[in-house]
């Protein structure tokens, strides 16, 4: 093609594409349950679980963005990356409101970053990301 970057390889197909994410997911989500649940009462092993957490999601970001979708999917994805890229760092300024000892900044970041964790999940579920998303697409089916 031309103007097209040779050093990248050819775009995934659909299938393949999600197959490589949920395994990245899958991977990410396994890490996360490694994680000792800390005790509320001690705010410096809170913050230290969730900057676990982050360093965790972080890197499979960097994978999935390393991955190349499907041409026609591409402005898709990106978004959903990006959605998912801001609810990492509302989880990051969760942190920081810990550590400050700052309740209304960790409301606002949990506000926030659900709802940038609900677009994420929606294109997931839709695109058959199952192991990068918690929601279940069949709700969204069944709902009156």
């Amino acid at each position: 093609m031309p103007g097209r970057d040779e050093s990248r390889s050819e775009p995934l197909s659909q299938d393949e594409y999600v197959e490589q994410a949920n395994e990245i997911c899958e991977r990410s989500r396994n890490e996360g349950t490694q994680i000792a649940a800390p005790s509320l009462a001690d705010p410096a092993a809170v913050e230290a679980a969730i900057d676990e957490s982050v360093a965790i999601q972080r890197r499979a970001l960097r994978r999935l963005r390393n991955l190349e979708p499907p041409e026609r999917d591409l402005p898709g994805v990106e978004n959903w990356l990006d959605l998912t890229a801001g609810a990492i760092a509302q989880t990051e300024k969760v942190g920081e409101g810990v550590a400050d000892g700052d309740q209304a900044a960790i409301m606002a970041a949990l506000d926030e970053g659900g709802t940038l964790v609900s677009a994420a999940e929606e294109f997931a579920a839709a695109y058959g990301l199952t192991d990068c998303s918690t929601a279940d697409p069949e709700e969204d089916e069944q709902a009156p």
